[in-house]
């Protein structure tokens, strides 16, 4: 028996894979007459310390507003194509740890796909950098299709 999906999540970095993964989540959306949630997470800076914070203001709330209010147009962006239509398509923006974000956006949709990139960093690269990609495949309530940049990309 063939699975059902309903609920596809899309977490997206931005990176130039971006565009083409929502294109596989939403072809395969088409065929299962399913929903597609793109998420986008990004981290804010670590705390300044008190002793050298010369900002009067919530700096940490203005970064937040900023990273939010970018990651809303830039994802309008990468949804602005006609081949897009005709999918439910919904979005939200977070700040924290990607890995995080994914797993807790998986987990409140009851998503039941969810389809990301991958960069494809081995070595020493992929040691510094960490895979976040790895992560959601270890601790992921549904299957995970991975995209993998190409060296074009």
């Amino acid at each position: 028996m063939l699975p059902k999906f309903s609920n596809i999540l899309v977490p997206v970095d931005f990176s130039p894979v971006s565009k083409r993964v929502i294109a596989h989540a939403v072809s395969i959306a088409k065929r299962f007459d399913a929903a597609v949630h793109v998420v986008h997470a990004f981290e804010l800076p670590p705390p300044l310390r008190p002793d050298l914070t010369v900002w009067s203001g919530d700096f940490r709330a203005t970064l937040e507003k900023q990273g939010h209010d970018e990651g809303v147009r830039t994802l309008r962006t990468l949804l602005d194509d006609r081949d897009f239509a005709g999918v439910p398509i919904t979005t939200e923006v977070k700040p924290g740890h990607p890995y995080d974000v994914i797993l807790a956006s998986a987990e409140a949709r009851k998503s039941d796909l969810i389809v990301m990139g991958t960069h494809g960093r081995t070595g020493l690269s992929h040691l510094v950098m960490g895979s976040v990609a790895e992560k959601v495949v270890q601790h992921a309530p549904c299957p995970i299709l991975t995209i993998r940049a190409l060296s074009a990309e």
